[in-house]
């Protein structure tokens, strides 16, 4: 008992360790990030784009419907059983690509 015992010391000390040496590396760190930062001109926006997420670009179009769907989540009802290829969103480099493998 009296090993293990020496062992959770021991981890303790090294723990205590690890939280002091991430202190001073952090502090190296946010100067670089405020170097970086004046540097380059970023801006408030750049920095903190206030959740903004980048807007998935359809995939697949339903003429019928005008219902359009990115090909993530559940397939919607209206592409069930149907091949897909006939529902694409034709955009460019795409069908060339396409084209280009047929061949």
């Amino acid at each position: 008992m009296n090993k293990f015992t020496s062992y959770m010391q021991r981890k303790t000390d090294l723990e205590s360790q690890i939280a002091r040496d991430r202190a001073l590396v952090r502090d190296e760190i946010l100067l670089e990030i405020m170097s970086a930062i004046e540097e380059f001109n970023f801006d408030r926006e750049e920095l903190f784009p206030n959740g903004k997420r980048r807007k998935i670009k359809p995939r697949y179009f339903d003429p019928q419907s005008g219902a359009v769907w990115s090909g993530r989540g559940r397939e919607p009802l209206w592409l069930k059983g149907k091949d897909r290829r006939d529902f694409e969103v034709e955009t460019a480099g795409v069908d060339d690509a396409r084209e280009h493998d047929q061949h």
